[in-house]
């Protein structure tokens, strides 16, 4: 049988990275071209497939049924296990599975050598986590991502972060609808006649929007910005220095510190599992480092959560502490409350030139979205809905939000200002020492 390819497939096909990555338009080929590559590694490599689809009607009417027309038009033993959802292509199985009520859970203990997500936009980032312990005993696990670039959320945050760090397992193809010249050109008519803006480029030209979404408060551009190392400097003796502790105890998230001077973040620390006086310690070793710039720290703005019996020791060793409760009010009435003021007072930070430079940091703000509440105030979604995004809790943003608490940036410690710059601080002791020696004439 011959299979007609276009270049993006090809190269879909061909890849041995242990990433590769195709995003691309509506009607590229996306599940052909996984079906091919599926049939591909069981025939000839004899290497066994996990394909985890959004839906059960995705997997059975997209890339099985692709699938199923291959294996149809070829001299190969096969069958289907519809109970199992799995296809035995001459002794070698393709698994099926959906990222659906917890579907994907049932892939734990298996074994395989590829892992196939489709359409991975449409579902968390925990689905990837779960699955990706299965690619043993096979050789070399290759992962498989498809999908379109609309709405990409933590997809989108793997892509930009892959591309810059130039990893050399991973492959990103890319391609527009019209790549594939089977489609007729009434298809093309319908899209460019009803979508238009950054929708019609994303789902007919396949392109990656760094504002994907709407909702987004961090975009992919102000966080490239807020990495660059134009931003990187030093810091100065009147900045403010606030450190944000968000405490996570014994359970499945991690305890992070975040030091916060002028307009830099100086300093992270994270630790799994911690006691009171492991979190006391954290703060400790993060108010050297601002004794280390030269700078005297000014507040500790810890969590109110989990922090009360941290909060009291850092008291009794006389840090300039506050409790914070996301949920109390905000001092700006367009903001729902204190949680949505700290994360937009950390947007305006970086919009203004802070310099903030750390993956995990950036994956935590990339996910927080936000909308306008029925009072018509700012409100972020749920933090249930950003560990769902993540598959994780966002505690790093959360601590690096907290040094943003209202009470630690309003209190004006010895004269510190939060955004003055060299150029500003040497403006201001210019006018002191003008002012002095017109206290002198006569």
């Amino acid at each position: 049988m011959r299979i007609r390819l276009w270049d993006g497939q090809l190269r879909f096909m061909r890849s041995r990275k242990m990433f590769t990555f195709l995003i691309c338009g509506r009607g590229f080929g996306k599940s052909f071209a996984t079906a091919c590559r599926a049939f591909n590694e069981a025939y000839f490599e004899r290497r066994p497939s996990i394909i985890i689809s959004p839906t059960f009607k995705q997997l059975s009417f997209s890339i099985f049924l692709e699938l199923r027309k291959i294996l149809q038009q070829v001299p190969v033993k096969w069958r289907f296990n519809s109970q199992m959802n799995t296809f035995d292509i001459d002794g070698v199985p393709v698994y099926g599975f959906t990222a659906s009520n917890g579907n994907y859970e049932n892939v734990r203990g298996m074994s395989a050598a590829n892992l196939f997500l489709d359409e991975a936009r449409e579902y968390d980032k925990i689905v990837m986590d779960t699955a990706i312990p299965c690619l043993r005993g096979f050789g070399e696990p290759r992962v498989f991502v498809t999908s379109s670039p609309k709405g990409m959320n933590w997809l989108g945050v793997e892509v930009k972060r892959r591309v810059r760090e130039k990893d050399p397992q991973f492959m990103l193809i890319t391609g527009t609808s019209y790549d594939n010249k089977a489609l007729d050109k009434s298809f093309f008519s319908l899209m460019e006649k009803n979508l238009t803006g950054d929708f019609l480029r994303q789902e007919l030209y396949g392109e990656i929007i760094d504002s994907d979404m709407e909702d987004t408060l961090f975009g992919y551009t102000l966080l490239d910005a807020a990495e660059s190392k134009e931003r990187a400097g030093r810091t100065w003796p009147d900045d403010l220095a606030v450190i944000g502790l968000d405490c996570a105890r014994f359970g499945d998230d991690l305890t992070c510190g975040a030091l916060r001077i002028g307009k830099q973040l100086v300093a992270v620390k994270m630790a799994a599992k911690t006691d009171t006086s492991q979190c006391v310690d954290l703060v400790r070793q993060l108010a050297d480092i601002c004794k280390a710039c030269g700078t005297r720290l000014d507040s500790v703005c810890v969590d109110a959560a989990y922090g009360g019996g941290v909060v009291d020791m850092l008291r009794s060793l006389k840090y300039p502490v506050f409790e914070v409760n996301f949920a109390e009010a905000s001092p700006d009435p367009n903001h729902y409350n204190m949680r949505a003021f700290m994360y937009f007072k950390a947007k305006e930070w970086m919009e203004s030139g802070g310099h903030a430079a750390n993956e995990r940091l950036r994956e935590d703000l990339s996910a927080q979205r936000y909308f306008i509440s029925d009072s018509s105030k700012f409100r972020l979604l749920p933090k249930e809905m950003i560990k769902k995004t993540l598959g994780r809790s966002p505690d790093l943003g959360d601590a690096f939000a907290l040094t943003f608490y209202s009470k630690a940036i309003g209190r004006d410690f010895d004269k510190k200002r939060v955004m003055d710059s060299p150029a500003e601080l040497a403006k201001r002791s210019m006018a002191r020492l003008r002012q002095a020696a017109h206290a002198f004439k006569f």
